[in-house]
């Protein structure tokens, strides 16, 4: 016998129209309801479903993982191989291959049974790698699989005054894996790597145009094979890029920070350009007082902290040094006389806080201390009262004095870059 409220449900009839007035008479919402279709409750089919139930291009997979396409061949696993795991790759490889990763090729390999339910996880190869240079680790691991038989095919690199595409593809494909061939003790690989990186630097067309990433991986092939050569040519290049502003300043600063004592020059350099761009970028908000501070995107805070702090330093030089004369030196030999060269130390001294307030100077921003000394020896070097107030000697002294002031201020440029102490 049906119930109550089944019964309900099978004769209930909903009002098709509602009388809203003696003159107005429109469709019922609920009858609109009950005429619409009902909505499956059944989830809509996603293409992550597929790696979900464990298949992929290459086929059925149970492990969920993906069949890497050159080094995963066939379905079964011999007694003579091993499978392998990078991130969501898996990797089959002859057991002989795998003892000549260094560590990573431990006895394991013999006793325990690896395949695509339990392969053995290689992850922890790559936690070493700067998170920020966003590495692939799939590709890294078969760029080092590629160098077991390449490196006895390739022994050198021959870069003429046009190095091709393909040459600077190769050159960086094999300095890739020299970290981590070092970290891991793949000694055949590294020495390969590094006596590559040996002929690599000797091309000045190939050093002056590959990218800031390559010249990394140089620098950092000339730390792990301690090749002092290959170091300093790599900073020579990248002191030259940033001050031209022919490279991006930011992976060169990461670099001189992984390195800090190493590339203290470097360093400066770094942030004394990214200073002088940040100037140049600042724009005044629309009511004309406030300064809306604009930094590259990929510093840190702490950077970024660094970089104003430094303004802040070099700002605070410059108003010490101008009001500041350098006094011209005397001794008993000097060509003019000891009271000739007083008025010589007048005169220079006069025209300096003279020059300091001209509109020349005036037009540089305030942390460009540099390009304000430069003008301000020029302005000097230039001056009619200067050649007729001053000796020769005099005159030629304190040009040089300002040269000399400006090449200590270049090179101690990180001093002024180093945040609140």
């Amino acid at each position: 016998m049906p119930s109550v409220l089944s019964a309900m449900r099978t004769n209930h009839t909903t009002a098709r129209f509602t009388i809203s007035s003696e003159n107005t008479i429109h469709e019922s919402r609920a009858f609109k309801l009950e005429q619409e279709p009902r909505r499956s409750l059944k989830r809509q089919r996603t293409d992550d479903d597929d790696l979900r139930s464990g298949k992929d291009e290459g086929g059925y997979n149970p492990s969920g993982y993906l069949h890497d396409p050159v080094w995963y061949v066939g379905d079964e696993v011999t007694e003579g191989e091993v499978v392998v795991r990078v991130d969501r790759t898996l990797f089959k490889l002859p057991k002989e291959l795998m003892k000549r990763i260094g560590s990573v090729g431990d006895a394991t390999i013999d006793k325990e049974k690896y395949n695509d339910k339990s392969p053995l996880s290689l992850d922890f190869m790559f936690k070493y790698l700067d998170p920020g240079l966003k590495t692939d680790h799939v590709e890294l691991f078969r760029t080092l699989l590629w160098a077991f038989p390449i490196m006895n095919q390739v022994t050198s690199v021959a870069l003429g005054d046009n190095p091709s595409s393909a040459d600077y593809a190769l050159c960086e494909r094999i300095l890739s894996v020299t970290s981590l061939a070092d970290r891991y003790n793949i000694s055949d690989v590294h020495a390969w790597a590094a006596s590559v990186a040996d002929e690599v630097i000797k091309n000045d067309a190939f050093l002056n145009s590959v990218s800031s990433l390559v010249l990394r991986k140089l620098y950092e092939v000339g730390v792990s094979a301690e090749r002092p050569l290959i170091r300093a040519k790599c900073l020579e290049v990248w002191l030259s890029r940033v001050w031209n502003k022919t490279a991006p300043a930011v992976p060169a600063l990461q670099m001189a920070e992984k390195y800090q004592e190493e590339l203290i020059e470097l360093k400066g350099v770094a942030y004394y350009t990214l200073l002088q761009d940040m100037a140049d970028q600042q724009a005044v908000a629309a009511d004309g007082i406030v300064l809306q501070l604009k930094a590259d995107p990929k510093l840190t805070n702490a950077q970024v902290l660094r970089l104003l702090s430094g303004h802040y330093s070099l700002v605070s030089f410059w108003e010490r040094f101008k009001l500041m004369p350098i006094s011209l030196p005397w001794t008993p030999d000097s060509p003019c006389s000891e009271e000739q060269h007083v008025k010589c130390n007048a005169v220079w001294s006069k025209r300096w806080l003279s020059a300091v307030g001209w509109r020349r100077i005036l037009g540089y921003n305030s942390a460009d201390v540099l390009g304000m000394l430069q003008c301000l020896k020029d302005s000097l070097s230039g001056d009619d009262d200067i050649r007729a107030g001053l000796t020769p000697a005099c005159r030629m002294n304190g040009l040089e004095l300002l040269t000399r002031k400006r090449e200590d201020v270049k090179a101690n440029l990180a001093s002024h870059f180093l945040g609140c102490l």
